[in-house]
């Protein structure tokens, strides 16, 4: 259901079919719209299709980025269910991003991610997979709990962001729980925030600021040699 636009040309989303629509919108092509949230929104009951999915490993498709701005105005986004499939690059509420002008703000989440990725180079956070040369991640808190199946063999998995170039996030917060079970050595980075600030970019910088980690990480089994929780 496409949601109300307001004078700035912001869509203003009220509910979830809502939410839905601007979803499926970034799965055959780049959305660049910016949104407003203001109601608290249940997502309960539905699979999540994240905004800006980030492409497949196995066909080497990039996929569309989410390229807009968010701001949350400090409601709350519950009854997430995102489940990434084993050729999926990058998932969470958002998968991937794209726009050094763009902002994702003042917004809670909470739910489940349930990681069944078994690819290298793949990335993933309960809210960005692969924050990608955006301006700022700021005042965005998450409680999703995180459970990683499988070998995820090279992936990048944060509480808050799967791994991040050229963005600053900024007094953020995760509390939920990131469990992983594993059958042999897992990931590339791993942290209750921050899975990597990896770029192989000459001059991008970001920065990580008064956010805090309140959760609780599990391994079982083997972190790969350049894994830190």
């Amino acid at each position: 259901e496409e949601p109300a636009t307001n004078p700035d040309g912001v869509y203003v989303v009220t509910k979830a079919t809502e939410l839905a629509w601007v979803a499926k919108q970034t799965q055959t092509a780049v959305f660049g719209g910016s949104l407003i949230i203001t109601n608290d929104i249940d997502l309960s009951g539905k699979q999540w299709t994240p905004l800006g999915y980030n492409g497949s490993t196995t066909t080497g498709a990039t996929g569309f980025y989410f390229n807009g701005s968010i701001d949350g105005q400090g409601h709350t986004i519950s009854g997430l269910d995102i489940q990434t499939g084993a050729d999926d690059v990058s998932a969470g509420f958002i998968g991937g991003t794209n726009n050094k002008e763009a902002s994702i703000k003042n917004l809670n989440i909470a739910g489940t991610m349930t990681i069944n990725n078994t690819s290298k180079g793949a990335d993933f956070g309960s809210l960005i997979g692969f924050a990608n040369a955006m301006s700022s991640v700021e005042n965005c808190h998450s409680s999703v709990t995180i459970l990683c199946n499988g070998a995820s063999v090279g992936s990048y998995l944060g509480g808050l962001v799967g791994r991040m170039k050229a963005t600053d996030i900024i007094g953020c917060s995760y509390t939920g729980s990131i469990s992983i079970i594993a059958t042999s050595k897992v990931g590339k980075g791993l942290g209750g925030i921050l899975g990597s600030p990896n770029s192989s970019t000459s001059g991008a910088t970001g920065s990580l600021c008064n956010s805090v980690f309140a959760g609780s990480i599990n391994v079982e089994g083997t972190i790969g040699s350049s894994g830190t929780a």
